[in-house]
């Protein structure tokens, strides 16, 4: 996918057999992770416990783009995310709006392919994060589970999350909040060693708090026993699969 003129943007695409129209999730991988490692191409997925590949089974396309946070240890490419985010924000954007950007370019090429019903999203850690967000930003996003990364930024103050007065209008509360009224699993590892659980369980009081008018029932907040991983149960995969089904109805 070319963006901007010059900007290009790869993934990987499985696409199931036959003309039926599905839904297609996209599968976003973490901090130094690729399409290839979240897929199984490399034959170990490591802490995303094969999340693709469970997608798949399920009967759903599966879109896993690569975003600006390969490993450079393992891919010949090197780049400074840090410094492109600073050079951004110095002309009033970021290197998440163009990531977000990127997904919202990707969801319109495969918004009009006939075999394409709707859209969800999942992701671990980073992908958790641009989950997060990218569901909050695009309505076609019709349910996702954000991994590992919801919590509370005043205690992770980290640059590609970090905006001039951030703090003053969202935090991960708003932020999933404005996900509403579509569906939302939170999933915070209670052993995280990189995100305390208890900030996870703090920020979700907040978004209750949030939305005392219209409820919660949108929203699975699951914090399991596990660390910095995807969830094992397939509990989420198959409800978020459901709501995605049922869009050929609404």
């Amino acid at each position: 996918f070319r963006l901007l003129g010059t900007v290009d943007v790869t993934g990987l695409y499985f696409e199931l057999d036959g003309n039926e129209k599905r839904p297609l999730v996209i599968a976003q991988h973490g901090g130094w992770g690729s399409p290839e490692q979240i897929s199984n191409l490399y034959g170990d997925t490591e802490n995303y416990n094969h999340m693709a590949e469970r997608v798949l089974e399920r009967g759903a396309h599966v879109f896993a783009p690569q975003l600006l946070l390969w490993n450079p240890n393992k891919h010949t490419t090197e780049y400074d995310r840090a410094k492109i985010d600073g050079r951004l924000k110095r002309v009033g954007s970021s290197i998440t709006a163009v990531e977000c950007y990127a997904l919202m370019r990707i969801l319109d090429y495969f918004e009009v392919r006939d075999n394409v019903l709707s859209f969800g999203m999942l992701g671990l850690s980073y992908g958790g994060f641009w989950t997060l967000y990218f569901s909050a930003i695009d309505t076609r996003i019709r349910s996702a589970i954000s991994c590992a990364f919801f919590n509370k930024r005043d205690q992770y103050p980290w640059t590609p999350w970090t905006w001039l007065g951030a703090a003053e209008k969202f935090d991960d509360a708003e932020v999933a909040a404005l996900v509403y009224p579509r569906k939302l699993c939170i999933q915070i590892g209670k052993n995280d060693p990189l995100f305390d659980a208890k900030y996870g369980y703090q920020s979700y009081e907040e978004l209750v708090k949030i939305c005392k008018d219209v409820g919660t029932d949108w929203i699975d907040f699951m914090p399991f026993d596990g660390d910095h991983e995807f969830c094992k149960d397939d509990a989420p995969i198959d409800k978020m699969l459901k709501h995605l089904w049922e869009r050929e109805n609404n």
